[in-house]
This record gives structure tokens, C-alpha cells and sequence, in this order.
């Protein structure tokens, strides 16, 4: 009797999306792309997508909220051309409320 060949985790991942696939012959790898069709980025081949989803769901985001919301502020406040130093005495000069409405909201994110 021959020997039947067990499907890996990506060709079953494959099978359960159901998507058109890119299609992609990559000649390093053998392979064909295996990512939706119109994808941004490189492509990838099924194996590395599902070492890249096993690796994110074991490690997640490395990371903190905390570190998350103080880079966000950062970049959003430089988006305005400011320091956070500069911010904080703009801030504190009307009083942590804002300034076009009049001390109308708070500006403490």
C-alpha cells in the first residue's frame, strides 16, 4: 500500500482560505507565492507564512501598551513641529485644555 503523505500546517491553512493566491513563481524557493492575489510587499512562500503566524501568536507584540501610546504621542506631537518640551509649556500655559474651544476639552491623553 503506498504510503499517503500527511499535509503540513500551510497546505491546510491553504486549503481553509479559499482565496485566489498570488501565484508567483519564486526560483529560490521552488515554489509558487502563496499569498492572497494583489498583495502589498514581497511574496512569501506557505511555509514562511505559517512560520511567521506561529512565531506572532507565541511571541505577540513585543512592545508595551505604555511604550506604544508615548511613541505615539511623540510622533504626534513632533507631526506639529513641537518638542514634548515645548508641548508641555504650550499645555500648561492654557491651562491642559484647549485652545481653540475656549478651555471647552482636555487635552490629557
Amino acid at each position: 500500500m503506498p504510503e499517503v503523505k500527511k499535509p503540513d500546517k500551510s497546505e491546510l491553512y491553504l486549503a481553509c482560505v479559499g482565496q485566489e493566491l498570488c501565484g508567483m513563481w519564486m526560483p529560490r524557493a521552488k515554489t509558487t507565492c502563496a499569498r492572497t492575489l494583489g498583495h502589498g510587499g514581497d511574496c512569501m512562500t506557505a511555509t514562511n507564512m505559517a512560520n511567521r503566524r506561529e512565531y506572532n501568536r507565541v511571541h505577540g507584540h513585543c512592545e508595551s501598551p505604555e511604550s506604544r501610546k508615548k511613541s505615539n504621542r511623540k510622533y504626534w506631537i513632533s507631526s506639529y513641529g513641537l518638542t514634548q518640551e515645548q508641548f508641555d509649556r504650550l499645555l500648561a500655559a492654557q491651562q491642559h485644555t484647549c485652545g481653540i474651544l475656549d478651555g471647552a476639552g482636555s487635552l490629557d491623553r
